[in-house]
């Protein structure tokens, strides 16, 4: 995944990443985003840009939650400031 090469995903490490969303309360076991923890980990400078990212990520859809996990986290990884 470094430097946003997402081509060799699978489930295994869909499962990691919806693992460690919901290790830093990111995300619950439903799936659900917890937009307010994101926020709470970025700068007053940056949190507009910051919250329009997620909006535009959180609009994506999934099968799974793990699916949902990584296509937030690639989104995210597009969208970012």
């Amino acid at each position: 995944m470094r430097g946003g090469d997402y081509s060799m995903h699978d489930d295994k490490l869909n499962s990691y990443v919806f693992c460690m969303m919901k290790k830093n309360n990111l995300m619950n076991d439903d799936g659900v985003f917890n937009k307010d923890a994101a926020m709470a980990k970025v700068g007053d400078d940056i949190k507009d840009v910051v919250s329009k990212a997620i909006d535009t990520c959180l609009k994506e859809t999934a099968d799974t939650n793990e699916e949902k996990a990584f296509k937030y986290l690639k989104c995210y990884h597009k969208e970012r400031p």
